[in-house]
């Protein structure tokens, strides 16, 4: 009886249940659902709250949980023909977390790309030569390949103040060849111009780049964790462009040529880029694969709120739940909307589905109105049951407008 509930008496039970303190700071109309769980002031807005196994820093592991459960959904309403009528967001600290290193991800591509064709326009107006282009774009590739695959194998996660890196890594790494270039003898005769210009430069570029790494290096002493990863990841990215010119660019004049003068510092990298162009842009190329390789591994986390763009999915459920709520909940929340009460139950009941599989792995509990309201199925079977066990049919209508 209490389950199949035909006399529909479960509404105003729950509506005047688990009255604590979350509950009493509830908006006008909302009402608790029982473990937590919240209903809008029509029904049409349903909150199922879950505790996740993994904490939210853990960004894989959120990610993962958010995407097998939008996986599943997605696969559930094109199943019960409910894509367009039920919309399902998710909230959160996981949700966030997830959503904020999508956002980051992003952001990093698209400054990256402006930053590269920002330089690309400039050295081309300024050296007129894609065989100069060629040179510095060269090394730079090489150093933010290798940067990024250095990230993942030490660190692994990063900030989000340390994404800003790679377009700091592009302005300040392309400066080694723009020297260095810079330096070519023009409007007289030399057999290898390239490494006339390393003799002339290579001190300066050595000397700019150690400064360069010391500025960025220091940045490791901050307590803040945004400032040390960032001065961190552009002192290793500088110190790879460096190296780069420094082996690259004379690989570049296409065979090897006899050492003139003493270069002192820098003069052994130097050296060794010499020593047969076309081995050394194998090895180069062998460790740039590895870096490639490595570079998807960084997670970028986002643990500052107001940092956050209010632009993404998660944010927007976040602060809609919140205003319905009264409260911010440091649970996963999964908020799901239809036209009516009837259609949102259902839904509440396929969700129900999805997460039960995941408790004991990635979750720890989940509380919805489905602890206290059976599925529809499920009360239309027992109303079905409680009709057959007696001849009186007005009591099965009543049961049907109590469901309705």
């Amino acid at each position: 009886m209490l389950r199949a509930d035909p006399f529909g008496f479960s509404m105003p039970l729950l509506a005047r249940s688990g009255r604590g303190s979350l509950a009493g700071a509830l908006p006008e109309g909302a009402r608790m659902l029982g473990s937590g769980a919240i209903a809008s002031p029509g029904s049409e807005l349903v909150v199922l709250v879950a505790r996740p196994r993994h904490p939210a820093r853990d960004v894989r592991s959120s990610a993962d949980l958010l995407g097998a459960i939008r996986t599943e959904t997605e696969r559930l309403a094109e199943e019960y023909d409910l894509s367009g009528r039920v919309e399902v967001g998710f909230a959160g600290p996981h949700a966030l977390a997830a959503e904020d290193a999508d956002a980051i991800r992003r952001d990093l591509s698209r400054t990256t790309l402006i930053a590269a064709v920002a330089i690309l326009v400039v050295f081309l107006w300024g050296f007129r030569g894609w065989r100069s282009l060629l040179a510095a774009a060269l090394p730079l590739l090489v150093a933010v390949a290798l940067t990024a695959g250095t990230a993942a194998l030490v660190w692994g996660s990063l900030s989000t103040v340390a994404a800003a890196a790679a377009a700091l890594l592009l302005g300040l790494g392309v400066d080694f060849a723009i020297v260095v270039l810079a330096s070519e003898p023009e409007g007289q005769e030399e057999s290898d111009p390239l490494w006339t210009a390393l003799e002339q430069a290579g001190p300066g570029v050595v000397i700019g780049g150690l400064t360069t790494i010391a500025t960025f290096g220091a940045f490791g002493a901050a307590h803040f964790r945004g400032l040390r990863e960032l001065g961190w990841v552009v002192a290793v990215g500088v110190a790879w462009s460096l190296i780069s010119v420094l082996l690259l660019l004379p690989a570049l004049a296409g065979r090897p040529v006899p050492r003139r003068g003493s270069l002192r510092l820098g003069r052994w990298l130097i050296d060794t880029g010499l020593w047969r162009p076309r081995t050394m842009f194998g090895l180069w190329g062998a460790v740039v694969v590895v870096g490639v390789v490595l570079a998807p591994r960084v997670a970028f986390e986002g643990s500052l709120s107001g940092l956050r763009s209010s632009t993404t999915a998660a944010v927007r459920w976040q602060q809609r739940l919140s205003s319905l709520a009264g409260w911010d909940s440091t649970s996963m929340t999964l908020g799901i909307e239809a036209s009516d009460g009837i259609e949102v139950q259902q839904a509440v009941h396929q969700a129900a589905n999805v997460l039960a599989p995941l408790l004991g792995e990635e979750l720890v509990a989940v509380s919805s109105p489905l602890v206290w309201l059976p599925g529809a199925s499920e009360q239309r079977a027992g109303l079905a049951a409680f009709a057959g066990s007696g001849p009186n049919p007005s009591l099965r209508r009543d049961g049907e407008a109590a469901l309705v």
